[in-house]
């Protein structure tokens, strides 16, 4: 008997439940994983309360991770989330105007404030169930605020890396800060000092301007050693040393040099080559990926052994020349000229000369093609159908040993004999047949066995089987059903 996951209301069948729907229900719980890991859902309140239901194995409410409460409620709403025994974790975001109070049994609940969110989850413990608030029990050591109020919070003492105060007065007065500066520039409480300079203190300890700017002051923010000392542990620039990965567009490299958001150019301005030399002590080899984070999808890679060339994709791989395609491999190895053109059975590359690219042609004239094989062990008729003859001039068919389910003779499209009269089944026709596909006739040479004894006949005949012709058929002369034996048709050129 089916059963259900816990949380999502997935299905869970067992051993040969919904036979010729599991495509539904495995799409189904495609649908319910989507809406638990990222689905998202606005929901509007009315009236309290409200229930937040997850049903099992259909699509619900319940499931989505994400909701947003909206509407215009009159008064604050319960929610209560369904069934009481399921453990849950959603974000809520409330913008209804009314506060929001999540429930699900006799238990702790969880209120969210009108334009405000919460991240929550549910015990799942039945009619005692509680709702908790993930994000008041959220410890950060560096938190960064960009905006909005902080409430709820008192004067940070200052052993506690604050001031002690609320406001800009008291906090200088706790800090034990002047509120004004008083040293013999008598003119520093009375006007404006010069812009974007720093103090220092003159040859007699007192309050001056100092020549040096502002912005020059600040090229050493962050030094935290001496410049100098840095400066002379410093390579020089036209042959610098680094240890570890270097990085190019990237904090953090991965490889000895790594480049991210960009392309690498080498440019030999003299004369020369350009090069890339890539090689160690077991050969060496270049990876292209997409995307960056594959191990490869195509690789040029040269060891003691090969110079190999690797595709991973089921794609072509496909060689130009003065921007037009030449030749290309698909991904099943067939070999194609000119694009996808990847020419017929048999036929072979035959050279254009100089100056002009090769193309498929026909082998040469007497080259023998198997068309195709029938099974003669039932039916009345053997049919080869979807014939192409026309780069054909002879159809060859060879019978090994065919027999049928009571006495015969075996024939061609319904009316042509081409083998001596069979007394029973326990005897078989071997031989051969062959067909001018320009006039439509046919010579056989056959032997009939019977009771160990071979009897060869010939027969002609005029069925007008041709080059247009797109299938041949083979029947035995009253109408009974082949017993035993193989035919083959081949196409001669």
């Amino acid at each position: 008997m089916v059963t259900y996951t816990n949380s999502g209301g997935l299905s869970k069948p067992t051993t040969g439940e919904f036979s010729g729907t599991w495509g539904d229900v495995a799409n189904t719980n495609f649908d319910l994983i989507d809406r638990l890991v990222n689905g998202t859902s606005s929901i509007t309140l009315t009236t309290s309360p409200y229930s937040l239901a997850t049903s099992d194995g259909a699509l619900s409410v319940g499931q989505f991770l994400v909701i947003t409460f909206t509407g215009t409620p009159a008064t604050a709403i319960t929610v209560n989330i369904t069934p009481q025994d399921a453990t849950k974790i959603y974000f809520i975001k409330n913008t209804c105007g009314q506060t929001v109070t999540m429930s699900q049994g006799s238990g702790a609940s969880v209120t969210i404030a009108t334009g405000t969110s919460k991240l929550i989850y549910t015990d799942g413990l039945g009619s005692t169930a509680s709702v908790f608030d993930f994000t008041s029990f959220l410890s950060m050591s560096s938190p960064t605020i960009t905006g909005g109020t902080i409430t709820g919070i008192t004067d940070l003492a200052i052993a506690d890396g604050g001031t002690g105060a609320s406001s800009a007065a008291t906090a200088l007065s706790n800090l034990g800060g002047q509120g004004t500066i008083t040293g013999a520039a008598t003119t520093i409480t009375t006007a404006d000092l010069t812009v974007s300079r720093a103090l220092s203190s003159n040859a007699s300890g007192k309050v001056a301007v100092a020549t040096t700017t502002l912005a020059e002051l600040n090229f050493v923010n962050g030094v935290t050693s001496a410049i100098q000392t840095q400066l002379d542990a410093k390579a020089a620039l036209a042959s610098p040393t680094f240890s570890g990965n270097v990085g190019i567009g990237t904090s953090s490299p991965t490889a000895k040099l790594h480049i991210s958001g960009g392309s690498l150019h080498v440019e030999q301005t003299g004369t020369g080559y350009g090069s890339i030399e890539l090689g160690g002590p077991s050969g060496g080899y270049l990876d292209f990926k997409t995307p960056f984070s594959d191990d490869y999808d195509f690789r040029i890679i040269v060891d003691a052994s090969a110079y190999n060339l690797i595709g991973t994709g089921a794609v072509p791989f496909i060689i130009s020349t003065n921007s037009t395609e030449r030749m290309r491999i698909d991904s099943s190895g067939a070999f194609g000229i000119g694009g996808a053109n990847y020419g017929t059975s048999g036929q072979v590359l035959t050279s254009g000369g100089s100056g002009a690219a090769p193309s498929w042609a026909n082998s040469a004239a007497g080259d023998m093609t198997l068309l195709g094989t029938l099974t003669t062990t039932s039916g009345t008729t053997q049919t080869l159908s979807g014939l192409t003859l026309t780069s054909y001039k002879l159809l060859y068919v060879f019978f090994s040993s065919v027999s049928a389910a009571a006495a015969s003779y075996l024939q061609v499209s319904g009316a042509y004999q081409l083998s001596p009269s069979l007394p029973d089944q326990t005897n078989m026709v071997s031989g051969n047949a062959w067909f001018d596909l320009t006039t439509g006739r046919f010579v056989s040479t056959t032997t009939a066995t019977t009771a160990g004894t071979a009897t060869a006949s010939s027969y002609f005949g005029n069925p007008s089987i041709t080059t247009s012709s797109t299938s041949i058929a083979f029947s035995w002369g009253s109408g009974t059903t082949f017993d035993l034996g193989t035919i083959y048709v081949y196409g001669v050129k």
